[in-house]
């Protein structure tokens, strides 16, 4: 199962070095537009009717669909405890430098996953 999730967070990171730039602003805007102070984007190869969507990945040629969403609205539709949500917002990244992934898979489950916008090249999977 580890090799499992390793091998999605590679897919992932790949991913992210085609849409950083991107994901940066909308998180970026989401935080100052006054929607959220938590960003969360979900990932996975199958669509999802969670939050929306903002790269399919047939049109990108990526491996995952890629929505926005946010904590806030996670809460609100049960799919994440209240009671967890404090504990999450004190485990959140800066969103300046990270971005903040549900990584959602029929093989490996659901993971929260926080990567950096920068340097990629860094990021270590095993260690998300």
């Amino acid at each position: 199962m580890e090799a499992q999730i390793q091998q999605e967070l590679r897919l992932l990171q790949e991913d992210l070095q085609l849409v950083k730039d991107a994901l940066k602003e909308v998180s970026a805007d989401m935080i100052r537009e006054g929607f959220t102070n938590y960003p969360v984007f979900l990932a996975s190869a199958e669509a999802l009717r969670i939050g929306e969507s903002l790269f399919k990945k047939e049109e990108f040629e990526i491996h995952h669909n890629i929505n926005a969403s946010t904590l806030e609205a996670f809460a609100e539709q049960g799919l994440i405890n209240p009671d967890r949500a404090e504990a999450f917002k004190s485990s959140y990244k800066d969103p300046a430098h990270f971005v903040c992934f549900l990584l959602v898979s029929p093989i490996v489950g659901a993971h929260f996953v926080f990567i950096p916008f920068s340097p990629l090249a860094g990021f270590d999977p095993s260690a998300a």
